[in-house]
């Protein structure tokens, strides 16, 4: 499952794959993999995401 909002929220933002996966605790490789649907994010990931990207607290 590509997780295509992705890149577009981070561009929105302003954000690069380094800050991202910086706050959350992952190396950029690994959120490149996310962004490109190489791999899935798990549910603490996601929820993380949700918070940098969404303003989701929850």
């Amino acid at each position: 499952m590509k997780l295509v909002n992705l890149r577009y929220l981070r561009t929105k933002y302003g954000y690069s794959q380094t800050e991202i996966a910086s706050r959350l605790g992952i190396t950029r490789a690994a959120y490149t993999n996310y962004e490109s649907g190489t791999r899935q994010p798990g549910l603490k990931v996601l929820l993380q995401l949700a918070e940098s990207l969404c303003g989701f607290d929850g």
